[in-house]
């Protein structure tokens, strides 16, 4: 991003008027698919990642200004392929719901959905179908490389 490395997150500081990349961001067969503020003003980052900035997050981390910060131990899937978390909800209360292609959170059973309270994550109900590509948050897009 304008010149400066920054393996799929940057941001613009507009005091300076330059890009700066969020640590060392995810490699190269991972992407980034949502973000979110949560009320302690920390950005959240979710997608298909097992790593992100050399901190083992299971597809969501935390970034406090300074590095990034897993939460929990994040997401994993049945199948073998990384987490893949696609959009995100900050809730009134502060917390904050994740979807997207998963079956656990924080190591227990979670159908692609969950909830964050700070601590922890934890299933949304019974979740949502992940089906073949169009629901649990999925984009549904036709050759997606994450299927």
């Amino acid at each position: 991003a304008g010149g400066v490395k920054a393996d799929h997150i940057a941001f613009f500081d507009p005091s300076t008027g330059q890009w700066e990349a969020l640590g060392s961001g995810v490699d190269s067969q991972s992407d980034i698919y949502a973000l979110a503020v949560l009320p302690d003003g920390r950005l959240v980052a979710g997608g298909y990642f097992d790593e992100i900035g050399g901190v083992k997050a299971g597809g969501v981390a935390a970034w406090n200004g300074h590095e990034w910060q897993a939460l929990g131990t994040g997401f994993a899937r049945t199948d073998s392929q990384k987490p893949d978390v696609r959009c995100f909800a900050v809730l009134p209360n502060g917390e904050l719901v994740a979807g997207g292609r998963f079956d656990i959170a924080d190591g227990a059973p979670a159908s692609n959905i969950a909830v964050w309270d700070g601590l922890a994550w934890r299933a949304l109900g019974l979740g949502v179908d992940g089906g073949d590509g169009g629901g649990g948050g999925r984009s549904g897009r036709s050759g997606d490389r994450h299927r």
